[in-house]
Parts: structure tokens; C-alpha cells; sequence
């Protein structure tokens, strides 16, 4: 196959042309990568924005708090977990504002003490829309995973029926969590940096 883009000519391969283009094989290719594991792919079509960016108003800082939720919904926001995987161990994988456990996704949303002040007001309100609908017990029985898909994507549990599909309810869960997840990223960015400052003066 030959393109003709005004007096030069490409050949390209049509396979791969199609492939970059057919939204489907995007879509089928999404459980297979693990850094998408919890963004929900049925719902990927030309055209329709995700959840995260349906919901953003349109003023500066809640495009940040979109921007900041769609990397971790994406699996690109780098935690100390996917900074040591990237250097081939090179860099520990430890939190270095706890230093007790691996940095993942879940440590840095549930877990790290350095980030509880950020955390409960936020992450208090989130509970909140959740147990509304399906009270306390709702909560408490989600398993580990469970918790993450319904604070990155709720529409994954949406999908399976553990969550009603109302529209309402969907954008009271996405904003919630747009503002837990970039209280956290902010709150996070402030220690590491005071952190690489006090070293440097050492």
C-alpha cells in the first residue's frame, strides 16, 4: 500500500494501518496490558470520551485534577514501583516517603502514612457516595482490587453489577475520586521535593 501525501509516497503496511485505526483491536488489547488493568474498555468507541473527562468542568484546576486521574487510570503515573521496574531494579521500588513498603498505585492511594493528611477528608467523601448506595457492608467486603477499579474506573464495577448504572451516581464517584487522586498527587509532589532538597543541603 502507497500513500500519497502531496509529491512524496510512503508504503506502508496495511496491517498496521488498520491496526492503529481499528479502535477494536484497542479495546481486546486492554485486559492483556497490566497497566490497564483497571480502565474499562467495553465502552472505548470513536468519538466518546471516558468517564474522567466527561465529568471535568471546564475550568484550569479541574482539568489538572482530569490530567493527573488519567494517568493513573492509564497506568503512566509513575510511582516508585513502576520507576523501579523501568531501571531493571536500578531504583528501589520502596516508598520514599514512608520507606515501609513498595510505592504501587494501591500503597499511595490507601496506604501511606505520609499521605494520610491528603488523604481522609477526600477519601472520606468518596466512602461516603459509595456506602449511600451500597452501605458500610458494601464497602468493607470490596476485596483490595475492588477498591482500586472503583476509585481509578467505577464503571468496571458498573459493568459487572456490583454498582447500579446510574449516570448520577457515576459522575458523584468520578469527581470524588479526581479529587482524591490529584489531593494526593499534590501532597506527594511537596514531599518528595522537600525530601530532594533536604538531601542536596546535606
Amino acid at each position: 500500500m502507497t500513500l500519497d501525501i502531496g509529491w512524496i509516497h510512503v508504503a506502508t503496511s496495511p496491517t498496521k494501518i488498520q491496526r492503529i485505526c481499528d479502535v477494536r483491536h484497542l479495546s481486546q488489547s486492554v485486559p492483556q496490558k497490566q497497566t490497564l488493568r483497571n480502565c474499562e474498555s467495553e465502552r472505548l468507541t470513536i468519538g466518546r470520551c471516558h468517564t474522567v473527562w466527561e465529568t471535568v468542568a471546564s475550568n484550569v484546576k479541574d482539568v489538572r485534577r482530569g490530567f493527573t486521574k488519567a494517568r493513573i487510570l492509564t497506568g503512566t503515573y509513575m510511582v516508585q514501583a513502576l520507576k523501579s521496574k523501568y531501571s531493571m531494579g536500578k531504583q528501589s521500588a520502596t516508598c520514599r516517603l514512608c520507606n515501609t513498603e513498595d510505592e504501587d498505585l494501591y500503597h499511595m492511594m490507601f496506604k501511606c502514612a505520609a499521605l494520610q493528611s491528603a488523604r481522609n477528608p477526600s477519601l472520606g467523601k468518596f466512602i461516603q457516595v459509595v456506602t449511600s448506595h451500597l452501605g458500610t457492608d458494601g464497602w468493607i467486603r470490596l476485596s483490595k482490587d475492588d477498591k482500586m477499579k472503583l476509585l481509578v474506573d467505577c464503571q468496571l464495577l458498573v459493568n459487572s453489577g456490583y454498582l447500579p448504572d446510574d449516570p448520577g451516581l457515576i459522575h458523584r464517584l468520578e469527581t470524588k475520586s479526581r479529587y482524591l487522586c490529584y489531593n494526593l498527587h499534590c501532597k506527594r509532589i511537596v514531599l518528595l521535593n522537600n525530601s530532594y532538597i533536604k538531601m542536596k543541603c546535606v
